[in-house]
């Protein structure tokens, strides 16, 4: 405890303290962004992408990591791919951020 206090932490004992405390938050101006920040647009995987995450899936676990080396793809699309696959009851995934194909 005492090196919470060297380290600055404030006392709370009621409502009161905590409402003083981030009343000096309120106080502080919010900077403006540099720059105007937009969704990125969405992002959809190929039919050829499909094919080859599944081409790389089998009944024996493999690890995600591992699909997204040996596909070459961004771990994005490999990710999206997972997922429509999981959606649909085919993927079933294991610890360790393993998965395989249930046929």
């Amino acid at each position: 405890m005492d090196r919470l206090i060297r380290d600055g932490a404030t006392l709370v004992q009621n409502v009161d303290d905590v409402i003083e405390a981030i009343g000096s938050f309120a106080a502080m101006p919010f900077r403006q962004a540099a720059q105007d920040y937009r969704l990125a647009a969405p992002v959809d995987a190929s039919e050829r992408d499909r094919e080859a995450v599944i081409g790389l899936l089998g009944a024996v676990s493999v690890a995600v990591d591992e699909i997204v080396r040996q596909s070459g793809l961004p771990p994005m699309i490999v990710q999206i791919v997972l997922l429509e696959l999981e959606l649909a009851g085919r993927l079933e995934r294991q610890a360790g951020g393993r998965c395989s194909l249930i046929e």
